[in-house]
């Protein structure tokens, strides 16, 4: 309940904030851009086999190409995380005088870093790798019941 009281008070001072009446336009304009690199992570990992993979590399799987490339992809993003991604320890500074627990605060900062969008960005790749992955498997064991 005290997540969700924290939550809900970071809302609240987010939209009632006056910088956020001025630049609606800007963060209209980065919703759709972040929507749209969104949608296009996703299909194009939904569709990494078929279109960038068959054209270049035909023969190889988009699973064992990923898996090539994943340790270094993700060792790239970190110094990128570390210069972009913002602390939220300054956003609970007003509520360390209240009698919440330390151990709730600290879940509190875990779970809103959790929900970074430097931490979500790449999942949405993933995810379309792996379905496209789990779609063949099952489709390949399909095949293998059924006889000819």
């Amino acid at each position: 309940m005290v997540h969700l009281a924290l939550l809900r008070h970071q809302w609240k001072a987010w939209v009632r904030s006056l910088r956020l009446r001025h630049r609606w336009p800007a963060l209209l304009a980065l919703g759709f851009g972040g929507l749209y690199l969104a949608t296009a992570l996703f299909f194009g990992g939904l569709y990494l086999q078929r279109l960038i993979i068959a054209g270049m590399l035909p023969g190889e799987a988009a699973v064992l190409l990923v898996n090539r490339y994943v340790v270094t992809g993700f060792l790239s993003l970190v110094p990128l995380r570390y210069f972009l991604q913002r602390a939220p320890r300054l956003s609970v500074t007003p509520y360390l005088h209240l009698p919440i627990r330390r151990r709730q605060i600290v879940r509190y900062l875990q779970c809103t870093g959790l929900l970074s969008l430097l931490n979500i960005y790449p999942l949405l790749g993933l995810v379309g790798v792996v379905g496209e992955f789990a779609k063949f498997m099952y489709f390949e064991r399909l095949a293998r019941r059924i006889p000819d």
